[in-house]
């Protein structure tokens, strides 16, 4: 593992958009300002960073953007140019600024959405490419005179729902074959404004595909298997209720589980986090969902017997910050894990793309790291000493990526906090915490510390998954290795860690390109 002084590191980049532009801007415009862009490929990212469809996470190279300038009158397509080594690509097109005064940009994706005034999401969402082309975004800018010759990055929001589907399917069914959404309107008309974009009433769709009607097909299948297995889908939507209708099918086995939805709370932009468990009591059977993780700010997510979500949030006598009243819940398993005793997945610092256990071809490295740009060694474009930005954005936090809000990275504060509990004498007296070093977790092979808070009795198994430096994983078993959300302060190219070993405990700082585990925390 690489250290600075002991520390450890991760990054991303901008996208920028290359433009073509529509019949009523072509021609000379000598004299204009040209309208130059760049977007975050972080935002888009956001959309697939599930672990979802990971060869294809932010915008890819051609997808097609409206921008607008000041009106519906002056617009032009912009197609996403192909990320160089460093993810950018150049911009080209002829939109142009006012020769005077300031201008509102504003911006859709799809492009085809914007000019057609109706936007309809995909039957089919179980490629990557129909899962995007799904997803409505909408962006504006107010660019000041004497900004208009500089590049203007758009920030992308949401407007519609994301739905996070996740299968457990118990040892008992043999084989998901397929996972249908049903009663969902697909199609919502849109009406653009500089300075907002209103939909309307979500209806059923028109002039998309021939098949589907008022559903989205999550899965088309899944290989059988034996064993106990973990599935995780998304999809969008327009926002809307359902009545007590059918929500979601789930066909195992030639038969069908269906699941009513009782309760919604969807908000346009948000996603939200269904956990459905199939086992050949739920199948030919009809349940009501009333469970749900979203960004309503519960940590915790009460399960039936037939609906049950495995993360959990657990009280060990920890605070927001380290030192305030308010209590600071741990997530019972890591980032990418799927019970306690799973290792999970590796992440940079401010990386939210997780890679596994096994070697691969995948490099952590200083060329890969996040908002590094491809370089060789540190130069990083964001969190830095110039942008003042010490702690994590939420864009950039793994945890809230893959949890949702508000779950989130541990700051450094929180996790000194925990590691000045380390006490392995069960009799110690003062001692809040017990820290057991554990060889063989509950049988997982997986060692690591369980640190119980005597107050309560409740713990949480910390395992030592080591971690990755290049393409290689190392001292599995041997060490720990968790990220806080806390860069170093006078030192950007590094960021706080909980390290452990079987003799200790302790904080260090480590290079943002070491491939560290993550475990979430959550205040209620």
């Amino acid at each position: 593992m690489k250290k600075i002084n002991h520390f450890m590191i991760a990054g991303a980049a901008l996208l920028m958009l290359a433009g073509c532009s529509t019949d009523e801007l072509s021609g000379n415009k000598k004299g204009q300002i040209p309208v130059r862009l760049s977007v975050s490929q972080q935002t888009a990212t956001m959309r697939a960073a599930d672990g979802l469809y990971t060869n294809t996470t932010g915008f890819d190279g051609n997808e097609q953007v409206e921008v607008y300038v000041n009106s519906n009158d002056k617009h032009a397509t912009f197609t996403v140019g192909t990320p160089d080594v460093e993810h950018k690509s150049e911009l080209t097109g002829t939109l142009y600024y006012p020769t005077s005064g300031d201008a509102n940009l504003y911006a859709v994706y799809p492009a085809a959405s914007a000019t057609a005034g109706t936007h309809t999401v995909k039957y089919n969402q179980t490629t990557a490419a129909n899962y995007k082309a799904s997803d409505l975004m909408y962006a504006k800018k107010t660019v000041t005179q004497a900004n208009k010759t500089s590049t203007q990055d758009l920030q992308f929001s949401h407007k519609l729902v994301k739905l996070k589907v996740v299968i457990i399917k118990a040892a008992d069914v043999s084989q998901v074959t397929q996972v249908m959404m049903n009663n969902v309107k697909r199609q919502v008309s849109v009406t653009l404004g500089p300075s907002s974009m209103t939909l309307g009433t979500p209806a059923t769709a028109t002039g998309g595909e021939a098949t589907g009607g008022d559903n989205i097909l999550v899965s088309s299948g899944e290989s059988s298997s034996a064993s106990e297995q973990t599935y995780t889908y998304a999809v969008v939507f327009p926002v809307q209720s359902w009545s007590d209708a059918d929500f979601i099918t789930v066909t195992a086995d030639s038969k069908d589980a269906t699941y009513k939805l009782t309760k919604t709370n969807f908000a346009a932009g948000s996603e939200y986090t269904l956990t459905l468990n199939i086992n050949a009591a739920a199948l030919d059977n009809t349940v009501s969902i009333t469970n749900w993780t979203g960004p309503e700010g519960s940590c915790n997510v009460n399960p039936s017997t037939v609906i049950e979500t495995k993360l959990a949030a657990v009280d060990i006598g920890m605070h927001v910050g380290g030192s305030s009243s308010t209590v600071l819940k741990w997530a019972n398993m890591n980032v990418g894990a799927s019970s306690e005793t799973d290792y999970g997945s590796y992440f940079f610092w401010a990386g939210v793309a997780g890679y596994g256990t096994a070697t691969d071809e995948f490099s952590f490295s200083w060329e890969n790291t996040p908002y590094n740009g491809g370089n060789s060694d540190f130069a990083g474009t964001k969190y830095t000493s110039s942008d003042s930005k010490t702690k994590l954005e939420s864009m950039d936090d793994a945890a809230t990526v893959h949890f949702g809000s508000p779950w989130r990275m541990p700051t450094q504060a929180e996790m000194q906090e925990l590691a000045n509990t380390y006490n392995t004498d069960a009799n110690a007296v003062g001692k809040t915490h017990l820290w057991e070093w554990q060889s063989d977790y509950k049988g997982s092979g997986h060692a690591g510390y369980l640190i119980t808070y005597k107050s309560n009795g409740k713990s949480i198994f910390l395992p030592a998954a080591g971690y990755r430096d290049g393409t290689v994983v190392s001292y599995q078993g041997e060490f720990g290795g968790y990220w806080s959300s806390s860069l170093i302060s006078g030192n950007p190219d590094g960021a706080w860690s909980l390290n452990f070993r079987s003799d200790g405990a302790y904080m260090d700082g480590d290079y943002r390109y070491n491939g560290f585990t993550v475990r979430a925390v959550c205040a209620e």
